[in-house]
């Protein structure tokens, strides 16, 4: 008796975190594909059509192939410390893929695509694999791209990178973070990785 009370209270402990509020001064995102937790002041991006998420099926190549895939991506930031200067902002996308088919995707996949001819449109200076949980991967990417204003013109723009990927059934996460490497200190790295550590994929 005294080992069936201790295991429903741990199943009632379990159920209160699983639905306990975002910590104070953050809220949670939350879609059909997965829920996090950004600070309150993000801003999340539209798509054209005044939708959150939105989702379309471009032709992707994986492996030499083109595969036709269900993409659903979603786009948050933190706000600009200065408006004439949008780089300062910390931009997070996550995307969802699923082949169209119904066939197994892997993570690994994923992450080869993303990466693929990435070297071509941007310095990488070092790119590494980090800690994760069971079932994910993380990879952390210091790079230098092109930076196009009206106000600046082009400027080369050193950023880090911070990635995630996940899988709910037969659909890859992946979770993307970029901040401009001066930005970077141990208060943008700890809200970064709170973010990261948030996500939660949802069973379909």
């Amino acid at each position: 008796m005294k080992r069936n009370c201790g295991l429903l209270a741990a199943m009632m402990l379990m159920a209160l975190c699983s639905f306990a509020p975002a910590k104070p001064g953050w809220r949670e995102v939350s879609n059909k594909l997965y829920s996090f937790s950004v600070p309150t002041h993000w801003v999340q991006k539209e798509d054209p059509n005044g939708k959150i998420l939105s989702e379309w099926e471009p032709r992707i190549p994986i492996r030499g192939n083109t595969v036709l895939f269900h993409l659903s991506v979603q786009s948050i930031h933190s706000p600009a410390k200065n408006e004439k200067e949008p780089t300062d902002r910390i931009n997070l996308v996550a995307e969802s893929y699923e082949r169209k088919d119904g066939g197994a995707l892997s993570i690994d996949e994923i992450w080869e695509m993303k990466m693929s001819g990435l070297d071509k449109i941007l310095t990488i200076l070092s790119l590494r694999e980090t800690a994760a949980g069971a079932g994910q991967k993380r990879f952390v990417m210091e790079e230098i791209s092109d930076s196009i204003s009206a106000a600046t013109g082009t400027r080369k723009i050193r950023h880090n990178c911070f990635y995630l990927l996940f899988k709910s059934g037969e659909t890859v996460h992946f979770a993307s973070i970029s901040i401009r490497t001066s930005e970077l200190n141990p208060e943008s790295q700890a809200l970064i990785n709170d973010i990261l550590d948030s996500f939660r994929a949802k069973q379909k």
